[in-house]
C-alpha cells in the first residue's frame, strides 16, 4: 500500500540491489511461505523436511542471476538486517529465537496483523516485544531506517489468574480510542495503537474466563 516506503526500504537493504521484478515476486513468495507455514511449525524436524522440499523446488528456477537457492537464506538475511538496525544492549545473543520473534513481530505489526508467539520461559518472548517497542518510534526513533516506520503507541495488559473479559475488553477499546482521537489522516497512518497482551497463558486459567472476548476483537475491522 505504501509504494514510496517499500522502495526506501528496498534501498536501505543491500540483498535487494539490481532487484528484478520476477526476483521481488520470488522472494515475497518466499518470505510469505516463511512466515505464514515455517514458523508455525515447532518440530525440528519437520522443519527441516519442509526445507529440504522448498530447496529442491527453488533449485528448478532458470534464472542465472536469481543467487538465493536456500529456503532460510532470504528470511536469515531479512532477520539480520533488522536486528542491525536494532540496538541492543550488552549481553543479548542474537540467537534463532531472537531472530524469528523479532522479525515475526516487525511482519505483523507493520501489517497490523495479530502475532501469539508461544514459547517456554526464557525464549525471547517479552525481550522481542520490547526491543520492537523501543525501536519502533518513528520520527523519534535514534535509528533511520525505523524512522521510515510508523511509531508504536502501546497498550499493555498483564495476564493473571484474576483476568477478567471486561479488562480484557477495556484494553482494546483504549488501544482504538487512541487512534480515533488521532484527527490528522496523515498523523494517524504514522501510528500503531498496538495490544501488549503479556502472559496470556495465565489469564486462560482465570475462574472468569476473560479470552472469552479475544476472537470478536481480533476479528474488529477498522
Amino acid at each position: 500500500e505504501n509504494i514510496p516506503l517499500f522502495k526506501q526500504y528496498l534501498q536501505m537493504n543491500d540483498i535487494y540491489n539490481e532487484l528484478t521484478e520476477f526476483h521481488l515476486i520470488v522472494y515475497s513468495i518466499n518470505l510469505s511461505i516463511y512466515i505464514c507455514y515455517y514458523l508455525r511449525i515447532t518440530n525440528k524436524q519437520l522443519r527441516d523436511n519442509l526445507s529440504k522440499e522448498l530447496n529442491k523446488l527453488i533449485e528448478t528456477i532458470n534464472d542465472k542471476n536469481y543467487k538465493y537457492k536456500e529456503f532460510l537464506y532470504i528470511a536469515k538475511l531479512e532477520q539480520k538486517f533488522i536486528l542491525k538496525n536494532i540496538n541492543l544492549d550488552k549481553g543479548i545473543s542474537k540467537n534463532r529465537a531472537l531472530l524469528e520473534n523479532i522479525f515475526s513481530l516487525f511482519v505483523t505489526i507493520n501489517n497490523k496483523v495479530p502475532i501469539f508467539i508461544v514459547g517456554k520461559p526464557g525464549c525471547s518472548k517479552s525481550l522481542s516485544v520490547q526491543l520492537i517497542i523501543k525501536a519502533m518510534k518513528g520520527n523519534s526513533s535514534n535509528n533511520s531506517f525505523f524512522k521510515t516506520l510508523p511509531k508504536i503507541i502501546v497498550n499493555s495488559y498483564q495476564g493473571s489468574m484474576g483476568s477478567t473479559s471486561s479488562g480484557v475488553l477495556n484494553i482494546f477499546i483504549k488501544a482504538r480510542n487512541i487512534l480515533k482521537n488521532i484527527k490528522n489522516k496523515l498523523d494517524k497512518e504514522k501510528n500503531i495503537s498496538m495490544i501488549f497482551f503479556d502472559e496470556m497463558g495465565l489469564a486462560e486459567y482465570s475462574p472468569n474466563n476473560p479470552l472469552k472476548v479475544i476472537h470478536s476483537e481480533l476479528e474488529y475491522d477498522l
